[in-house]
């Protein structure tokens, strides 16, 4: 069975899922809610979603070293070693906070994860999925076509180059 564990993510989803049938547990990273409760090691997990959906800091920081943690028998430092193997983590990158600074801390801690900037993007542009390693996930697309776009783009992922 597939284990999922959801970080920031709503009561809602995991409910859903576990209705479906899924191996689903739930907590959180801490990065927006200063509060770090994770319900087991990363490591046990196939799938990991990340869905911060606001800063709970009036807009602040909240550094690694701020972060009150509440399990710390369980820790995020194996989640490289997680991918490494095989498992994968789907991040939602949602705008946070205006201060650059603030918008970036919450998923800078994501193993591979690239930096981040803002943008207000309007122009959407498809990816032929032509070269590798784009090239294995062409059964995915489209994914989401431009009628269903409502809102400019608000963040901009810097690609890493590709790897052999």
């Amino acid at each position: 069975m597939i284990r999922i564990l959801l970080l920031d993510c709503s009561r809602h989803l995991e409910s859903r899922l576990k209705d479906q049938g899924f191996d689903v547990e739930s907590g959180t990273a801490g990065f927006c809610t200063g509060v770090r409760r994770l319900p087991s090691q990363v490591y046990e997990k196939d799938i990991v979603v990340y869905n911060p959906i606001e800063i709970s800091l009036d807009g602040g920081i909240i550094y690694e070293q701020m972060i009150e943690d509440e399990t710390p028998e369980y820790s995020l430092e194996y989640l490289t070693a997680t991918i490494d193997r095989g498992a994968t983590v789907v991040v939602f990158l949602n705008r946070l906070s205006g201060n650059l600074e603030a918008q970036r801390i919450p998923y800078r801690w994501i193993p591979y994860m690239p930096p981040l900037d803002f943008t207000s993007d309007k122009l959407v542009h498809a990816n032929p999925f032509e070269s590798y390693p784009d090239s294995e996930w062409k059964l995915l697309s489209p994914i989401v076509s431009i009628r269903d776009l409502a809102l400019p783009v608000l963040q901009k992922v810097f690609s890493p180059e590709p790897q052999p």
